[in-house]
C-alpha cells in the first residue's frame, strides 16, 4: 500500500513539474483542478475530466501519506482527506490562482498536523518506535 502511494505521489508530482517548465501560467493552480476535485471526492463516474480527478486525488492521498508533518487518522477514507483540501480552497477564494499543491499541503497541515511524539501514518506502519 504504501509503495503504491509512494508511487502515486511521485508521478503526481512529476506531472506538476512538467507542466510548470511547460507552462507556468497555467499551471495545476487550485482553479485549475478544483472542479476535478469535487468529481474526485463524489465519486463522480460522469466526469468529463477523470484524468484530473485522479490526478487531484493522487496528490492529496500522496501528500496525506507522505508529508512527515501530517498524521491523518487511521481509517480516514482517502475521499475524506480530499474533501478537507476542497473546503479549505472554498474558503479562500482569492487564492485561487495559487499552486494546489501548496494550498493541499496547508490544508492538511492544518487539519491533522501531527502532534509532539505522533507518528505519521505511513511511519506507523514501517518505523520503529522513536
Amino acid at each position: 500500500m504504501f509503495r503504491l502511494l509512494m508511487i502515486v505521489l511521485i508521478t503526481a508530482l512529476g506531472c506538476e513539474a512538467g507542466v510548470a517548465e511547460t507552462d507556468s501560467a497555467a499551471g495545476h493552480t487550485a482553479k485549475s483542478l478544483i472542479t476535478s476535485c469535487r468529481a474526485f471526492a463524489d465519486d463522480d463516474s460522469r466526469s468529463q475530466a477523470p484524468f484530473d480527478d485522479g490526478f487531484c486525488g493522487g496528490v492529496v492521498v500522496g501528500l496525506a501519506y507522505a508529508d512527515p508533518t501530517i498524521c491523518v487518522p487511521k481509517g480516514l477514507a482517502y475521499r475524506q482527506s480530499v474533501r478537507v483540501v476542497i473546503q479549505y480552497i472554498d474558503e479562500r477564494p482569492s487564492r485561487m490562482h495559487e499552486s494546489f499543491v501548496e494550498l493541499a499541503t496547508e490544508a492538511l497541515r492544518s487539519a491533522w498536523r501531527c502532534k509532539r511524539g505522533q507518528l505519521p501514518l505511513w511511519c506507523s506502519m514501517t518505523c520503529s518506535a522513536r
